[in-house]
């Protein structure tokens, strides 16, 4: 009987083990829904991208393996009459769309170069269900070029330019197609098990050594692609185009290593760009020219070489602090109404005579207004995702950009957030009359902290914190365990401390996978928000969480919203 008792536990655990590495393998190769929900839900449709002149045409144009290709081809434009410059192949990074890539391909088309921006297999509106980290992505656009050139709808020669998995993938189409001259390739991986291992740490970070290579191993015959075989580094190898290599040195993801060891392995001309104190995500932010110029250049025969380019993130911040708490963009890259939202374009001024930038978007059925603090990077045009599920929600949304963000004048400090965020909530309650009652503060990220001071100082009819920390400083010395931060970090943002001063009703909304600010920094800013209060756990990274859940994240925000302000209006 002990003997059987013994198998049977075996069995169970090796069972619960296979399907513990099958569901961790699926979910790195797995991001289908995430880009198709935010281009859904703020990007308008094809036709009136057409009808406005952003695009030329929309196509979707099927693979030898039956996965179909949605793209966008925007023509040369801004040159004499006459045949175009080449063709740009701009591809997005992973559980991303094609729109990431739309600001940078119009510089592009008035530079005279037609511009493809497809959605990778298995993101936004393309078919496909896995992810091959630029294995098959590479032969999609090497497939695509050739339909098109073939057609003659673009022309030679190519250029790629990408990001992240994009950059990966740019690098391996160059390597297959002679007729490809140059690529630009931003933050990206060298080595794709060392990535997925990475990605692996945000689901599973028990999980190390051999179980992790397997899970590694796994995701790849579940998307039947060879991961040790699909390496930009090696690709690189291969090159005689020119390569710039464009590199954050705060990238958390794919750390700045990565771009030296493809620049270092690039056979051709090749240029090293390292953007300091920039991480990830923002490594495209305010660089369309900037990228254009660069393809403009190769084009041109004016590609220069070089050991490395060392560039300021812009605009330029006066510290490391600064520079790591403030990632702001100048560049508005969209607007509501490209999500189908009327709204008012609004200035009001700050106590210290700054004058802010602002989008109000009235809701059709509305039971309140929500006044959003957005986070540390970027600008409002980057949260219009999120004013979509709040206006849904029966809420008027006020965007407004902090000091030295977007169209905002000034430069942005700790004590200025503050008074940024005093300024908006003025301009709702006395400019527009709105009854204080009725407005909710939303904060997300960096803006939970300013969220709080402001709902500690007025309090409101509700307080809602998404991925909140503790203080700026924890999460600093949560991410550079060796540096003195508490020395070189001159802010605080003390989000947890603040709480106790706030007599409003709050809700915390936290990731467990999140990679910037630990999930338990959530639960603690919970603990010291007094009653009533709710917690709400989901799932997926830092700045994709409220997709990911985005049906549990609406659900728990209408419960909360009807418990606050009642039902939305007939």
């Amino acid at each position: 009987m002990r003997c059987t008792l013994m198998t049977a536990l075996t069995c169970t655990a090796a069972w619960m083990g296979g399907c513990t590495r099958d569901f961790l393998a699926e979910r790195l190769v797995v991001h289908t829904s995430l880009p198709g929900r935010v281009m859904l839900a703020v990007g308008p449709s094809d036709a009136a991208l057409v009808r406005r002149g952003r695009i030329d045409q929309a196509r979707r144009i099927a693979m030898p393996d039956g996965v179909c290709i949605d793209l966008w081809v925007i023509r040369a434009r801004g040159v004499a009459p006459g045949p175009s410059r080449g063709t740009v192949a701009a591809l997005h990074g992973l559980a991303m769309s094609r729109a990431e890539m739309m600001a940078t391909a119009q510089r592009l088309a008035d530079r005279g170069f037609d511009v493809v921006l497809g959605d990778h297999r298995g993101h936004g509106r393309s078919t496909g269900r896995y992810t091959t980290f630029g294995a098959k992505e590479a032969r999609d656009v090497r497939r695509v070029l050739d339909v098109l050139r073939a057609e003659g709808t673009v022309a030679s020669p190519v250029y790629a330019v990408g990001v992240s998995m994009g950059a990966a993938t740019a690098l391996m189409y160059a390597a297959e197609d002679p007729d490809c001259r140059g690529v630009v390739a931003l933050a990206p991986p060298a080595d794709t098990r060392m990535i997925l291992r990475r990605l692996l740490a945000v689901y599973a970070p028990w999980m190390g050594g051999r179980r992790a290579d397997a899970v590694v191993d796994r995701a790849g015959e579940l998307a039947d692609f060879d991961v040790d075989a699909t390496r930009a580094a090696d690709a690189a190898r291969r090159l005689m185009c020119p390569v710039l290599v464009v590199h954050g040195t705060f990238d958390v993801i794919g750390p700045s290593w990565h771009g030296r060891a493809i620049y270092d392995a690039a056979a051709g001309p090749r240029r090293l760009a390292r953007v300091h104190c920039l991480g990830h995500a923002l490594i495209m932010a305010g660089r369309a020219d900037w990228l254009a110029d660069q393809v403009d250049a190769m084009a041109a025969g004016r590609f220069v070489a070089a050991e490395a380019d060392d560039r300021r993130p812009s605009p330029p911040a006066a510290s490391w602090a600064s520079q790591f708490v403030f990632q702001p963009s100048r560049i508005l890259t969209a607007t509501p109404a490209e999500g189908r939202m009327a709204y008012e374009e609004v200035r009001f001024t700050t106590a210290d005579g700054v004058r802010l930038h602002a989008w109000y978007i009235p809701a059709e059925r509305g039971r309140g207004t929500v006044m959003v603090c957005h986070g540390n990077a970027g600008n409002i045009s980057d949260r219009l995702a999120t004013a979509a599920v709040l206006r849904r929600l029966g809420l008027s949304v006020l965007l407004f950009d902090y000091r030295g963000y977007g169209l905002s004048e000034g430069e942005p400090t700790e004590d200025g957030t503050y008074l940024d965020a005093a300024a908006a909530w003025r301009y709702l309650t006395e400019q527009r009359g709105v009854d204080p009652a009725t407005i909710v503060v939303f904060g997300r990220s960096l803006g939970s902290a300013i969220a709080a001071h402001q709902a500690a100082e007025t309090p409101p009819a509700a307080l809602i914190l998404e991925s909140p920390f503790t203080s700026v400083v924890d999460v600093a010395r949560h991410h550079y365990r060796l540096l003195p931060v508490e020395w070189l970090c001159p802010y605080v943002y003390p989000t947890e401390t603040t709480l106790g001063a706030v007599q409003a009703p709050v809700l915390v909304i936290h990731s467990r996978d999140d990679e910037i600010i630990p999930f338990d920094m959530g639960r603690r800013v919970f603990e010291a928000a007094a009653e009533p209060r709710r917690f709400v756990a989901i799932r997926g990274g830092h700045n994709n969480g409220f997709i990911v859940s985005q049906e549990l994240y609406v659900r728990e925000m209408a419960a909360f919203l009807d418990e606050v302000l009642g039902p939305v209006g007939p």
